[in-house]
């Protein structure tokens, strides 16, 4: 009864219910909410309530305490008596699924490039060199201390962290003209299919494209003008970087070197045979 008038709607399927003891001074017009895609709602506890962990036998825990370097997303879930959790999930747990950014030489080895939409001011970390969408199998876990959006509105932000990262190389930067027909790799963790409810890639994807000039992109993608700071690649069958890819790398190979020229902002549609993503 509680979540029916919290969420005004009548739940009739299958939801997965994410309690959070957001405290008393959240509004109900401030609730957040896991997608719907995936059957969830994140909802806050009725004022007043308890912030005690409750019997592994009770279906609601106190407050979300997120101790990043655990690894909460899994295959199959598992749950412990000596956990005394029945679900967790991060507040900010898109910042995991849908996102990908590079790790970019600077003067110091700690500047992370993506897409500015990507960028809300909800950042809490970082995993890099991971191979895994959970990201902590493998990878080295940083803080994020800024979050730094293009002055002039392009889709590409830069958040920096709150060390220098060790484990991986960065990735040289090149602010030269790519011109069409260049043979260029775009990786990420995103949908592997187009449908509408397609899962993420649990490991991280790599697809190389060829780019276009951007007369011949606008016009393929029409409406859609592509301006002089954004370049268009793919537009093979099949074969696209989607939803979830967003930040991602777009490289180049440039005598023996990989270098980062664009990364990926949007398309439309996924795998499209004649529309190029654009970058």
């Amino acid at each position: 009864m509680y979540l029916t008038e919290l969420l005004k709607f009548e739940i009739t399927r299958p939801t997965v219910i994410l309690a959070d003891n957001l405290g008393s001074h959240v509004s109900e017009s401030s609730v957040d909410t896991v997608s719907t895609e995936l059957f969830g709602i994140l909802a806050p506890l009725p004022k007043n309530s308890t912030s005690e962990c409750q019997p592994l036998d009770v279906g609601v825990m106190g407050p979300l305490k997120s101790k990043l370097r655990k690894k909460w997303l899994t295959e199959k879930p598992v749950v412990t008596a000596a956990e005394k959790r029945l679900a967790m999930i991060q507040r900010t747990i898109q910042a995991w699924e849908e996102m990908s950014c590079d790790l970019i030489r600077s003067s110091f080895e700690k500047a992370k490039c993506l897409s500015a939409h990507c960028l809300k001011g909800k950042l809490r970390a970082v995993v890099v060199g991971t191979h895994y969408l959970t990201g902590f199998a493998d990878g080295e876990l940083a803080n994020i201390t800024q979050e730094i959006k293009h002055p002039k509105g392009t889709d590409v932000g830069i958040v920096i962290l709150d060390r220098n990262i060790t484990t991986i190389q960065p990735v040289a930067v090149s602010f030269e003209f790519v011109p069409a027909d260049v043979l260029a790799w775009v990786r990420g963790w995103g949908r592997v299919t187009s449908r509408a409810r397609a899962p993420y890639s649990k490991v991280l994807k790599e697809l190389s494209v060829t780019t276009w000039n951007n007369t011949g992109a606008s016009a393929a993608l029409f409406p859609i003008r592509l301006t002089d700071t954004m370049l268009g690649a793919g537009g093979v069958e099949g074969e696209d970087s989607c939803r979830g890819d967003s930040g991602g790398p777009l490289t180049i190979e440039e005598n023996g070197t990989v270098r980062l020229v664009g990364v990926i902002s949007f398309g439309r549609g996924c795998g499209v045979h004649g529309n190029p993503g654009n970058l």
